[in-house]
C-alpha cells in the first residue's frame, strides 16, 4: 500500500512526537512506547486543512489496523511505524499504511 500514499507517508514521517527521552503513552492502555517501539496509529486531515495530524498511537497489545468509524469530511489512515530516537526530537519512520478512508 505504499506507492499511492507517498504524500501521506511523507507527512506523517515529519510530524514531531515529542522530545527524546520522554516516553509516549499508548492511547488505549497508557503503556509507554519507548524508542524503537513499533506502534500502530491513527492520522487524519480535514478537507479544508493542509496538514495531517496524528491523533492516536497504540502499543502492540492495543494495536488498531482499520479505520473503525470513518468521519465525513476527513481523510483518515491507520498506519504502523517505528519510533525514531536518533535525534533530539522523536518522529515516526518506516511508515506503512494499513487502512485509508477518503471522505468522498
Amino acid at each position: 500500500m505504499t506507492a499511492p500514499y507517498s504524500e501521506l507517508i511523507d507527512a506523517i514521517s515529519g510530524v514531531t512526537l515529542g522530545e527524546h527521552p520522554s516516553a509516549l503513552p499508548c492511547t488505549t492502555c497508557g503503556a509507554y512506547l519507548f524508542d524503537a517501539a513499533e506502534p500502530t496509529g491513527y492520522a487524519y486531515k480535514f478537507t479544508d486543512e493542509s496538514e495531517w495530524r496524528i491523533a492516536r498511537l497504540y502499543c502492540h497489545d492495543c494495536s488498531r489496523r482499520t479505520v473503525a468509524h470513518p468521519t465525513l469530511g476527513a481523510q483518515e489512515a491507520q498506519f504502523e511505524a517505528v519510533i525514531d530516537s536518533e535525534h533530539a526530537i522523536r518522529t515516526l519512520e518506516e511508515i506503512r499504511i494499513l487502512d485509508y478512508n477518503d471522505p468522498f
